[in-house]
């Protein structure tokens, strides 16, 4: 799978990225569930959608527009240059494909909160009796000991969210 990334990541116009593998694969999936529950993949309104804050990698906005996704910005504010867990959770809908978080903001280097923005997926997804929507971390500044907790239950299942 590493030979496939860094293949497929040398053939499209985001040099040294491989992202678009791991965009792909939150997009897919999301289609994959939508045929099996019997629900459309657009509307005349509606598409696929990302949430992410205005600070993530410059490749995530090439993956949004080649890939035909919405890209669903944060805007960030004055005393707040990251991600939200309530930000997050408020542009979320049935169409949403993932959350994006950093950790190593382009604009600070702060990390954003994940565990908190993972509790607020899984109650999510408790409280609207929906499937969990899946975390990309982009740990590019080397975080790797990164811990979540994905043991909420619904009706004694476990949910769980990709991080």
């Amino acid at each position: 799978m590493r030979v496939r990334s860094v293949s497929f990541a040398n053939l499209t116009p985001i040099p040294g990225c491989a992202l678009p593998d791991q965009g792909l694969a939150l997009k897919r999936n999301w289609e994959q569930r939508r045929r099996k529950e019997g629900k459309p993949l657009a509307t005349e309104t509606k598409r696929a959608n990302l949430v992410l804050g205005h600070n993530c990698q410059v490749c995530w906005e090439k993956f949004v527009r080649y890939f035909d996704v919405e890209p669903r910005f944060v805007a960030l504010e004055e005393d707040c240059y990251t991600l939200t867990a309530d930000k997050a959770t408020k542009l979320v809908d049935e169409y949403t494909i993932g959350v994006c978080c950093i950790l190593g903001s382009t604009y600070n280097g702060e990390y954003e909160d994940v565990k908190e923005i993972n509790k607020a997926l899984l109650k999510l997804a408790v409280d609207t009796n929906t499937p969990p929507v899946p975390i990309h971390v982009d740990a590019a500044s080397g975080k790797r000991d990164l811990r979540v907790d994905t043991t909420t239950t619904r009706d004694g299942q476990r949910l769980t969210v990709g991080c």
